[in-house]
């Protein structure tokens, strides 16, 4: 058998069988293309449920609105924010190698490069073994549990067998297109987010019918700001559209496959203010058309669903369907995307094993990354239910967030002298650092035992770091574990490592 070494010198020279640098990721990415990953990676099942959730917490349609606009402030603020990190570093691994970069404190101690390795670990443990693979399988079955409702009575759900079995078509369906073709993983996004558009488009015309035919005789009811106003169910609130609004970040992963640099900054400033408007006005629109008693009657199903039936009568029995399954897939396609180049550009930069960061030598495309994103996700697929698991680590989101936000303004100090083609107004990290902390420690004290039992599981990879990762701790024998596994898995998958940016 080949050993590493050889199969690096053997493969890595020259170009891919389509025409891409071997070892790099085929930049595929236009402006369309990038404005379709982050709208099509936001706009999930979040609009059709997280409504009900917000007005649930504020009992205000005015105040729920005054929620969705913060909040989206607030993601584009932190788009704004990855701009300039993805100008900085343009490496497709995101929060993981920002974190690293921002905390090694440019190597100047040893332990400065330890520390920040161990925490950008942390991140890699977190998002690549537990909340990406628990993020795809949520989204699938629920993708699938309204794929099949037309084929079942009504208020009758397809058994869980079904739905599982539904949602891991759906999964090799994504993950086939991932291997072979990283135009087609373009192209699929851009039809996929296109459709979303319209879906939202063709909801707010259905409002608008009814506000503008004088039919909509509760808007005033329902978009009333309320008498009361609590500050603690108005921030609970938040976190329900802080779920709609999660793939704001998508970017990030993206810098390595856009053509232009400059598609960056002009991808954030389309698609984010352009997903706040869709989500405003399709909140005005289920105002226009619900009053304020039907509202309060939904508990938490999905408002789309009542809204369509009173517009269009039986038919939206279909169609409401048909449109969550749609913007599910889409945010599924996008996960797979990102936790792909998360695995690849964690590997390449030392945190994963190095055959993780392979590149098949045609398709130009991260099969290992792939493969392995797969195998956690069917285990999660088993399990069926894990709506706990992303609840506690949706909280280590924003821990990670938190440690962004700060890198960006250690380096503002560390890295100064190096170039930047876009520069943030410096309030906004040192803001986003204040509202991230927030995030994190409001649920501690609303939810502790949830929260502690993420932060416990977050710390389990500081020693499986240094069993596994740091070399000096490391034990031979994981050392020539890994060795055969990086040669194994080059070979077979007939990958190339890829470069160090």
């Amino acid at each position: 058998m080949l050993s590493f070494k050889s199969i690096v010198k053997e493969k890595c020279l020259g170009k891919d069988d389509l025409g891409g640098e071997k070892g790099k990721l085929r930049k595929e990415m236009g402006i369309f293309g990038l404005i379709s990953f982050i709208f099509g990676a936001i706009v999930g099942s979040g609009i059709f449920v997280s409504p009900i959730l917000i007005y649930n917490q504020v009992q205000s349609g005015g105040l729920s609105l005054i929620v969705w606009a913060v909040t989206g402030v607030i993601a584009l603020m932190g788009a704004i924010s990855y701009i300039e990190l993805g100008s900085l570093i343009k490496d497709a691994g995101a929060e993981i190698i920002y974190i690293k970069t921002a905390f090694s404190f440019k190597d100047r101690k040893p332990y400065f490069s330890v520390f920040g390795s161990v925490l950008s670990f942390s991140a890699v443990w977190t998002y690549v073994v537990i909340l990406r693979p628990a993020s795809s399988t949520i989204v699938l079955l629920t993708s699938a549990e309204y794929v099949s409702k037309p084929f079942y009575p009504l208020y009758c759900e397809a058994p869980l067998i079904v739905q599982q079995c539904l949602a891991a078509f759906f999964f090799v369906m994504l993950a086939l297109v991932n291997i072979f073709s990283s135009k087609g993983v373009v192209r699929l996004m851009q039809v996929v987010s296109s459709l979303k558009f319209v879906a939202i488009v063709f909801i707010i015309i259905l409002g608008c019918v009814k506000l503008f035919s004088g039919q909509s005789r509760f808007i005033g009811a329902s978009l009333a700001l309320g008498v009361h106003f609590d500050i603690v169910k108005f921030v609970l609130a938040m976190y329900a559209a802080f779920w709609a609004y999660e793939g704001w970040n998508t970017s990030a992963f993206c810098v390595e496959e856009v053509k232009k640099v400059k598609y960056v900054p002009m991808g954030n400033l389309i698609a984010v203010p352009l997903v706040i408007a869709c989500y405003i006005l399709v909140n005005i629109a289920y105002f226009a058309v619900l009053e304020p008693a039907e509202i309060d009657s939904l508990g938490g199903e999905a408002i789309a669903l009542p809204f369509a039936q009173k517009v269009i009568g039986r038919s939206a029995l279909f169609i409401i369907p048909v449109l969550v399954a749609l913007s599910t897939f889409g945010a599924a396609h996008s996960t797979l995307f990102v936790t792909s180049r998360t695995i690849f550009a964690s590997a390449r930069s030392g945190l994963l094993p190095r055959c993780l960061s392979g590149l098949h030598v045609k398709y130009n495309t991260p099969i290992p990354a792939l493969l392995l994103h797969a195998s956690i996700f069917t285990l999660f697929l088993l399990f069926g239910s894990i709506d706990d698991l992303i609840s506690a680590f949706n909280v280590a989101i924003w821990i990670y967030y938190f440690l962004t936000f700060l890198g960006l303004l250690i380096m503002r100090f560390t890295h100064k002298e190096e170039k930047r083609d876009f520069k943030v107004f410096f309030v906004i990290p040192l803001l986003m650092c204040v509202i991230s902390a927030a995030v994190v420690i409001i649920p501690m004290v609303e939810q502790p035992l949830l929260s502690l039992a993420s932060i416990g599981i977050i710390l389990i990879s500081i020693p499986v770091f240094f069993i596994c990762v740091f070399d000096r701790t490391r034990p031979r024998i994981v050392s020539r574990i890994s060795d055969k596994l990086n040669t194994f898995v080059l070979a077979t998958f007939n990958s190339v490592p890829a470069e160090n940016i």
